[in-house]
């Protein structure tokens, strides 16, 4: 009887492989274009590109960004960027910075100012690749003549750190305005694309654009899980502009915290994509960047990541996918190369003590207030204290995602 479920066990096996077989997706890959290439090659048709980014945290995708924006494909063709992060009531002082900064000082100081006035949070946006992104920009803009320089634009709800903002009225905001119904702030971040897309100017003709955005938000698809209606940033976009809109995703581990959208999603785990499948694929090609579309590709007909109970397919949610860089690698880095004075500092901890008091956390805000003049010196010295990071280390289970990966290596090797 033994014998006979292990003979069984691995006919199944081998079975599964054998429908999922991944010299296919690898050979698939061998034919692709790099990445900027195929997003060019993109741009001939569709006028705007929804870039679903990966771990907000993770420099290795801004170096590809900031190729694509340094192109002079871009410059003349397109010449307009909008960015998920950032409240839109600053994009007059993103652009300002990255227009008319004089020097590296000049830029340290605007730097910071933005983000005194970019976040509706109570804290600053502590990602290095904020500062990678805008000073890579300072750097294009600086070379460029006015009419040529790139602009930005700032997606997110509007908001004010005021005098006048109470405890109660930030509740309000992130309670109510931000959540009427789930999703309630991507479909306001589309709207302020439209309203930014109909008084943007053509370059050349040519009236295209580029939207950074967190990948899930860059999903285009519309479906109803557990009496939620479930549609994305870009699914939005699609509807105001339709087959002009292309959305494509970077490549990343299967990703979201547990603790969030647990209304659609309950049971959510962390791990690769296709059960390890997707990387190994690219693993196999010694890791070469590709950017492709997914319908009629190996990798479209997989089941994406999170289905919302809807068997939702990778082609379903996007139009193309990119390796560039295997998971890996992927680097995280926090803090940046100026610094907060006082008064700056004094602010954000005033903010701390709203958050708390709206919260209900009275004994968090009382200590803040008592002793705000040391944690003052705190957020001054971590704003300015750069450490690197491997982004998966947060994942204990990481080592797991490795031998997902690796036995699908193995049975290449096998198909052989």
């Amino acid at each position: 009887m033994r014998t006979f479920i292990l003979v069984l066990s691995i006919f199944a096996s081998n079975y599964l492989f054998g429908q999922n077989r991944i010299n296919a997706y690898v050979e698939f890959l061998k034919e692709q274009k790099s990445p900027k290439e195929y997003i060019f090659q993109l741009w001939e048709d569709a006028d705007i590109i929804v870039l679903g980014e990966r771990d907000h945290r993770d420099t290795t995708q801004y170096n590809l960004i900031l190729d694509i924006l340094s192109d002079k494909r871009f410059i003349e063709k397109v010449g307009n960027l909008y960015l998920e992060v950032g409240v839109v009531n600053a994009t007059e002082r993103a652009n300002d910075l990255i227009k008319n900064s004089h020097d590296k000082e000049s830029f340290h100081k605007r730097f910071v100012e933005l983000q005194m006035i970019e976040m509706w949070s109570p804290s600053y946006w502590d990602k290095y690749n904020r500062y990678q992104l805008l000073y890579g920009l300072f750097r294009i803009n600086k070379e460029l003549s006015r009419e040529n320089q790139i602009n930005i634009g700032l997606l997110d709800m509007e908001f004010s750190w005021h005098d006048s903002i109470t405890p109660k009225k930030y509740k309000e905001f992130y309670t109510i305005q931000m959540n009427r119904e789930y999703n309630t702030r991507e479909k306001i971040m589309a709207d302020n694309f439209q309203t930014f897309y109909s008084k943007q100017q053509p370059r050349n003709n040519h009236k295209k654009a580029l939207i950074i955005t967190s990948r899930e938000y860059a999903g285009k698809f519309h479906v109803h899980c557990k009496g939620n209606n479930v549609k994305r940033q870009a699914g939005h976009i699609k509807d105001m502009y339709g087959n002009k809109v292309k959305t494509v995703a970077l490549n990343w581990y299967k990703w979201l915290p547990l603790n969030w959208e647990k209304q659609i999603l309950p049971n959510k785990s962390n791990g690769l994509s296709a059960d390890g499948k997707f990387d190994a694929a690219f693993e196999l090609t010694n890791c070469t960047a590709v950017g492709f579309d997914l319908d009629a590709s190996p990798f479209g007909e997989d089941k994406y990541d999170y289905t919302f109970d809807n068997d939702l397919k990778w082609k379903d949610v996007f139009d193309g996918y990119i390796f560039y860089e295997p998971y890996y690698n992927f680097t995280g880095k926090i803090g940046f190369p100026t610094r907060l004075n006082n008064k700056q500092a004094k602010e954000f901890i005033r903010r701390m003590i709203i958050n708390n008091q709206a919260l209900g956390n009275k004994k968090d805000a009382r200590l803040l207030k008592w002793f705000g003049w040391i944690r003052k010196y705190t957020e001054k010295n971590e704003y300015c204290n750069m450490r690197e990071f491997k982004c998966i280390s947060i994942y204990p289970n990481h080592i797991e995602w490795k031998s997902a990966m690796d036995k699908w290596i193995i049975s290449n090797e096998q198909e052989q």
